[in-house]
């Protein structure tokens, strides 16, 4: 493998372990504050606010100045995030949020444009490139998770410094190798062509697909620790049974090829566990064969929706593409968090993870209907 290539793995599992440490536990964190989840719904509704104010932007910027350098620019926003949590000021929490959406919002199109952009010296399919990457991630996801609990456990704002070191290390790396990723691209999109971009793209099935499955997995992120936290050892069990199951999915990916009923039976399949999830509460070990059912599927089903987008998309409108996407994403994130976390208040999980099947269906549907009018000629912004 091109150490190109091996070198940007080695970034994305540093910023995994970073987001991991997050991840983990950052709802215990709201709760251990003494917040309910109708307040840290409202958190992840400013969270997707100013990823959908800054997404656009954002990733036209990225065009212009290149992904690499949105990427480390990201990661030092998104540490920034971090350092806000260790504050004791009033609005800490709120402009946490802000700034991780700031950071996300320069990261989300950019990193997977550096990732495409290594294609070329790579020997295999997009999708296989993209499962590689879901291996790193989930590899780092374990270690940021599991250390970030065990620190939790002694002081809930150590796993903060653990994901700013990660994402540090990171940022260095990529800084210091940045002239290895410098794509040049035939053509430069302009100011002008984002609004048709824009209808371009609000056309494709393909598109509709990627918004609506980013947005079905809301209600597990979101629930996962709640639910977990009533067992012994709960946390750390769904944890790791979570990244074990998302490393089989890039593992999978590799060694086999999928059909396109087999991808839907995958589509099905998630969209059944969520279903269940809310109704096994009582039991951890369905629980968790549940939970690991859903990420393993979801993992799967990002590398087939990723690869379906990026094949699809022009190199110099990639990440303005998917930054497109990903602003889409969170508008509709933002009436779906909000009424998650007004059924669990109401103690109506069921309907929670309802909201998340149903984004699961309609990208299901579109996911299908892109396959069937399948364009191999990349989607221009003219």
């Amino acid at each position: 493998m091109p150490i190109q290539i091996q070198r940007y793995l080695y970034t994305i599992l540093f910023s995994a372990i970073g987001y991991g440490a997050y991840a983990a536990v950052n709802v215990l964190y709201f709760l251990d504050k003494g917040l309910n989840f109708q307040t840290i719904s409202i958190l992840f509704i400013l969270l997707n606010l100013f990823i959908l104010i800054c997404e656009i932007p954002t990733g036209f910027l990225t065009d212009k100045i290149k992904p690499i350098n949105a990427v480390v620019i990201g990661l030092l926003i998104i540490i920034g995030s971090r350092l806000l949590l260790l504050s004791n000021f009033s609005y800490g929490l709120e402009s946490s949020m802000i700034t991780y959406g700031i950071g996300l919002s320069l990261i989300s199109g950019a990193a997977n444009a550096v990732l495409v952009g290594l294609k070329s010296s790579f020997k295999g399919s997009t999708e296989k490139l993209f499962s590689l990457s879901v291996t790193y991630r989930s590899a780092g996801a374990i270690l940021g998770g599991m250390g970030a609990y065990y620190l939790f456990k002694h002081n809930n704002q150590y796993p903060w410094i653990y994901s700013a070191l990660a994402y540090t290390i990171s940022a260095v790396i990529l800084f210091y190798y940045r002239k290895d990723y410098l794509f040049e691209s035939k053509e430069r999109l302009q100011v002008h062509s984002i609004l048709p971009l824009i209808a371009t793209l609000s056309r494709q099935s393909f598109f509709w697909a990627s918004v609506f499955y980013a947005s079905s997995a809301l209600a597990p992120f979101l629930l996962w620790q709640h639910l977990f936290k009533q067992f012994p050892y709960g946390i750390e069990c769904g944890y790791l049974m979570l990244q074990i199951a998302m490393l089989s999915a890039g593992k999978f990916v590799r060694v086999m090829k999928f059909t396109e009923k087999q991808r839907v039976r995958v589509m099905l399949i998630n969209i059944a566990a969520m279903i269940l999830m809310p109704v096994f509460t009582s039991s951890m070990w369905i629980l968790s064969l549940l939970l690991m059912a859903h990420v393993f599927c979801v993992g799967l089903l990002s590398i087939f929706f990723s690869a379906n987008f990026h094949d699809n998309i022009k190199q110099e409108t990639r990440a303005t593409s998917e930054s497109i996407m990903s602003a889409f994403d969170s508008l509709f994130s933002l009436p779906m968090l909000y009424l998650i976390g007004y059924f669990m208040v109401q103690k109506l999980s069921l309907f929670a993870f309802g909201i998340s099947c149903l984004s699961g269906a309609v990208a299901l549907v579109f996911f299908l209907h892109s396959r069937k009018r399948l364009n191999l000629q990349a989607v221009s912004s003219q």
